[in-house]
């Protein structure tokens, strides 16, 4: 499992790699809260308005283990700027990482709240990032 794990993590970081090759620095963010660590990634890395852009959130435990049941749904906003609801649903794509397909109505300052529901309750993590 975590042998897994860490294949799917290079491939994600070879993605990352190929997408700085084009002037792009990726954008990751991780976060630890209740045990668990989320490492949140955009694909392409630096996406535009309206382009169709990759959530990316692996998730792991207190003891580096893949989480495998937990559902993951985003709540995307502008700080500050009323914007109609963009909520992806991410599907589990195996060894941890959950997926979900987006667009970006506007550039600026977004927020991405990943509200990660396991048995024991929802965690929610906070990620800032900007859009050209």
């Amino acid at each position: 499992m975590k042998k897994k794990l860490l294949m799917l993590l290079a491939l994600v970081a070879l993605m990352f790699y190929a997408s700085g090759c084009q002037g792009q620095e990726p954008q990751e963010f991780t976060q630890s809260q209740n045990g668990i660590t989320a490492a949140f990634t955009m694909e392409p890395a630096s996406p535009g308005v309206m382009e169709p852009v990759t959530l990316s959130l692996s998730l792991t435990d207190a003891s580096s283990q893949a989480i495998e049941s937990a559902q993951v749904a985003y709540d995307l906003t502008m700080p500050g700027m009323r914007m109609p609801p963009n909520q992806p649903q991410a599907t589990y794509q195996g060894g941890g990482l959950f997926i979900a397909e987006t667009t970006f109505s506007m550039s600026g300052d977004w927020r991405a709240q990943a509200a990660v529901t396991l048995n024991s309750g929802t965690t929610t993590f906070t990620f800032d990032f900007s859009i050209k």
